[in-house]
């Protein structure tokens, strides 16, 4: 069923492929733009929101190369596609572990963090974390699976550094003496 899948994927004409890859790579390194405009914001607006969301965006990213490169990645260390079937790759060849996608999971944790504190923003970046996804299958640089299980280790890891991020903003802070 995956390599069905994945073959659906690989079938896309090249030109969408690509579009797809470079769509990949946008994400990925617009979590770091992103990122960067949210700290522009804090610093000029000196809004308290702002700074908190810059300081759990930079929490999630930590959260999800912790999570990919030290433990998911040790604990499943699945070959890729393309090393076990004839794929045309589009991109940097990774050879690391396949599961899970490490741009999904960004994207996914990126998406949730910012869903959160831009509800109106959610289906944008929704989107981006289901078009990142499909975007790693076209470059057959991921099993379907791999998506997938990037997508819901990332929303959780995004809830978990929502919810230690809302436990360090509310916790009560000690009182200094006059």
């Amino acid at each position: 069923m995956e390599r069905t899948i994945l073959e659906f994927f690989l079938s896309l004409p090249y030109p969408v492929r690509l579009l797809l890859n470079v769509f990949s790579l946008l994400v990925e390194y617009g979590a770091i733009v992103w990122l960067y405009l949210l700290i522009l914001g804090a610093l000029s607006v000196r809004k308290r929101e702002y700074l908190e969301v810059v300081l759990v965006a930079l929490a999630g990213l930590a959260l999800q190369a912790v999570l990919n490169e030290l433990i998911l990645h040790r604990i499943w260390n699945r070959p890729r596609p393309f090393d076990l079937m004839q794929v045309e790759t589009i991109g940097l060849v990774w050879h690391s572990s396949s599961f899970v996608s490490g741009h999904t999971l960004t994207a996914a944790v990126m998406a949730t963090i910012f869903s959160s504190y831009f509800p109106r923003w959610t289906p944008v970046f929704g989107s981006f974390a289901i078009l990142t996804g499909i975007s790693r299958l076209s470059s057959g640089m991921h099993w379907p699976s791999d998506v997938v299980g990037a997508w819901v280790f990332g929303f959780f890891a995004g809830v978990l550094v929502l919810k230690i991020g809302e436990w360090i903003v509310k916790r009560p802070r000690l009182q200094t003496p006059p």
